[in-house]
């Protein structure tokens, strides 16, 4: 919903889904393609670890040196390195080398491992084909509906952003109860997704802070698992040359055909390969517990099957977004 003006500038296990049909006519031919996607959980980031370590270390800090003044510098200290992330917290509290009672627990209310904004809304696109674009229909709303909903109702400051904030078919959407805006394109590949005259053309529409992706599925009825790798990286880079410091969510597809188990299971090498300090990757493994029964046609997820994937994507976001 913001525009360029408005933006500043892993690895774990969790899955998604993508399903789509063609990209001109708008008819989802991926069952034929043998395609689907999958399913993951989120990990709780490392905070408490950080403040406990600030604890104890600062804690004996102070008693074998600074006594009772200590506890000032100590807690100081760990509301500096509160901002970064438990670990750095307590690290604070151990270089004060004071009061690491202090710093633990500025370490546990430091959740922000990434540096993310906290002045402003905070950017997500939700990224790939019909699984993520959806129908104009009550039982095809997306994902993108209930993630938004968890995300309001735990006191998250969000902003859904992409180029589109219709369905298929330019339909406009069942529910009016959530952010539209998205970036799936029903039917598409990745392989189309990540030429110039695409992504690069929406980033120049807004940059996002976080990127979920569940891209791949409609690939699968004529490319490898390793021709999909290959260009989730081309996408990595791309999505990095528009915000250095993005952090990107891959799923792994649901329902995957031969082709996608194989994709799924080089995921997390690929991840840990590309993943960095400044612009993290964390996986979704949105493939595990996903089942034919979660979705309305084989292909594409009904309100349960858009609730797990809900359920995974807000588990990940959970271990790093900025405290509300």
């Amino acid at each position: 919903m913001f525009g360029k003006p408005f933006v500043c500038a892993l690895a774990y296990l969790v899955t998604t889904t993508a399903l789509g049909c063609g990209t001109g006519d708008g008819v989802d031919d991926s069952a034929s393609e043998g395609g689907n996607a999958g399913t993951s959980e989120g990990g709780n980031g490392g905070d408490e670890s950080g403040g406990n370590a600030g604890q104890e270390q600062g804690g004996n800090a102070a008693g074998s040196s600074a006594g009772a003044g200590g506890t000032a510098k100590g807690g100081s200290g760990g509301t500096g390195g509160a901002n970064v992330g438990g670990t750095t917290a307590g690290i604070g509290g151990t270089v004060a080398g004071m009061g690491g009672t202090a710093a633990g627990s500025g370490g546990t209310a430091g959740l922000n491992p990434y540096n993310l904004p906290t002045n402003r809304p905070l950017l997500i696109q939700p990224l790939g084909d019909s699984i993520t674009e959806g129908k104009g229909t009550e039982q095809e709303a997306s994902y993108r509906r209930p993630l938004w909903k968890k995300l309001k109702a735990a006191g998250y400051n969000v902003d859904f952003v992409g180029s589109r904030n219709v369905q298929l078919g330019n339909a406009p959407p069942f529910f009016k109860d959530y952010d539209p805006d998205h970036e799936g394109h029903y039917g598409w590949r990745l392989s189309e997704i990540i030429k110039p005259e695409n992504i690069e053309a929406w980033l120049k529409l807004y940059t996002p802070d976080v990127a979920l992706v569940h891209l791949g599925t409609n690939d699968q009825g004529g490319g490898s698992g390793a021709q999909i790798l290959a260009n989730t990286e081309t996408l990595v880079k791309k999505l990095r040359a528009d915000n250095p410091a993005i952090v990107i969510l891959l799923a792994q597809l649901i329902l995957p055909g031969s082709a996608g188990q194989s994709f799924n299971s080089m995921l997390p090498a690929l991840a840990q390969k590309l993943t960095t300090t400044t612009s993290p990757i964390l996986v979704v493994n949105q493939q595990q517990g996903f089942t034919s029964a979660d979705t309305i046609d084989g292909l594409h997820p009904n309100p349960m099957g858009q609730e797990k994937m809900a359920t995974k994507w807000f588990a990940s976001l959970m271990t790093f977004l900025p405290k509300p």
